[in-house]
């Protein structure tokens, strides 16, 4: 069953900067999902986070960290 036609892809939050944040369009709210897990690499993942915010994406975040990530 397809439930939508639009493309979507995976990236480890270390590829990240070389070449998906390039393609965030703040005009067209590009939706970005990112899964924040409580380890050696949240950090990493919230600063992702907050690059993806200020170039105006939506942004869903699913996590089992205990503190507010943003």
């Amino acid at each position: 069953m397809q439930v939508t036609g639009i493309h979507a892809e995976a990236y480890a939050s270390s590829e990240f900067r070389h070449g998906p944040l390039s393609l965030i369009d703040d005009k067209e709210r590009t939706p970005v999902i990112f899964l924040a897990f409580a380890d050696e690499n949240l950090s990493q993942v919230i600063a992702n986070i907050g690059q993806v915010k200020d170039r105006g994406a939506t942004v869903f975040v699913i996590t089992n960290a205990k503190e507010k990530l943003i």
